[in-house]
């Protein structure tokens, strides 16, 4: 049996279930590239570390999952944004930032992951999120991973050009992003669960080029010395090549009830930077995409009356350098706001 989606289809297996992707996404498992794993290997690491490994994978009757996306926008304005070589302030809430949670247990170890719509996180606030959550939950913290989804139009967490962070928010939003922890926690049902690696190279692009031998170009503090030249705008003819790889890799791991077969969650993860577009407060492309895959599941028709709220995941991967911007290209169509996002 499988549940159908518009282009995504989970289907169930006992054991091993696998999730097939739409016809732009290639379904072979790739060889990471060298600009490094990020999050993908991670999560698969995460896992193997649960499920110990040595033996077969747990049956699907053993496994529980549970997922909630916790609003954690700020409520006071004007509120600093960073992400800009300077400091700004966003006036009101284009779309909500979110903190995005995945519980998953096999009865002897359950781990939590919390993608984090910042576009900077700190340590001290991802600390005091997990010791709140340990606490209430009983989930060590250890087994607690938060990330930022790196999105340059959403709240101040920390200190970041030229611009500080709001201290009232900054010590209301560790509770907030425990909140969603403990509620993915609360809401862990019995699941199937199934992974699978794609790609999806069309979207991403170095934005660092080298620069001609016999050209040269002034860096933002005066120098001349510089030879890879960041965003050097469309077909500049002073560039050569792109300064290193792309990591086209789409990883994905989806959850679903083991009783009624509906979408508990989808987590991916994807190596481009924020995309920009959207005024803030917003989550950037994360956002969209959360919105995209729930539409494209049904993740919100009748199945879900009185249940939790499907969750759609996007983390950030090896993004580094890379943006959805091909300078290489001959034509750079005007986009309105937003639309390069989507």
């Amino acid at each position: 049996p499988a549940t159908s989606g518009r282009g995504l289809t989970v289907l169930a297996r006992r054991t091993r279930p696998e999730v097939a992707f739409p016809p732009r996404a290639t379904e072979s498992i790739r060889q990471r590239r060298a600009c490094g794993i990020g999050w993908p290997f991670f999560l698969l690491a995460a896992f193997a570390l649960v499920w110990s490994g040595t033996g077969p994978l747990h049956a699907a009757d053993t496994i529980r999952a549970g997922a909630f996306a916790q609003d954690i926008s700020p409520t006071k304005f004007p509120a600093p944004i960073n992400g800009s070589m300077k400091g700004h302030f966003a006036d009101k809430i284009n779309d909500p930032m979110h903190a995005r949670c995945l519980a998953v247990s096999d009865g002897r170890h359950e781990i939590i992951f919390c993608v984090v719509d910042a576009c900077l996180i700190p340590r001290e606030i991802c600390e005091q999120a997990k010791a709140i959550a340990a606490k209430k939950t009983g989930v060590p913290a250890s087994h607690i991973l938060i990330s930022a989804t790196h999105t340059h139009s959403a709240a101040a967490m920390t200190p970041a050009f030229q611009c500080d962070p709001d201290p009232h928010y900054v010590a209301d939003v560790p509770a907030r992003i425990a909140a969603g922890i403990i509620q993915a926690h609360q809401n862990l049902e019995p699941a199937e669960i199934g992974w699978a690696m794609g790609s999806d190279p069309t979207q991403v692009f170095n934005r660092r080029w080298f620069v001609k031998e016999s050209a040269s170009y002034e860096n933002p503090f005066g120098s001349t010395k510089d030879r890879a030249w960041m965003n050097p705008g469309q077909q500049n003819p002073k560039i050569s090549i792109p300064a290193g790889p792309t990591d086209p890799e789409v990883a994905v791991l989806a959850v679903r009830s083991a009783a009624d077969k509906r979408p508990l969650a989808l987590f991916a993860n994807y190596s481009l930077h924020y995309v920009g577009g959207n005024p803030a407060i917003s989550a950037d492309y994360f956002g969209a995409f959360a919105n995209e895959i729930a539409l494209r599941l049904n993740a919100g028709d009748q199945r879900y009356r009185g249940k939790p709220a499907f969750v759609g995941v996007m983390s950030n991967g090896t993004s580094g350098n890379i943006n959805n911007v091909n300078v290489g290209s001959p034509i750079r169509p005007k986009r309105s706001p937003g639309e390069q996002i989507k």
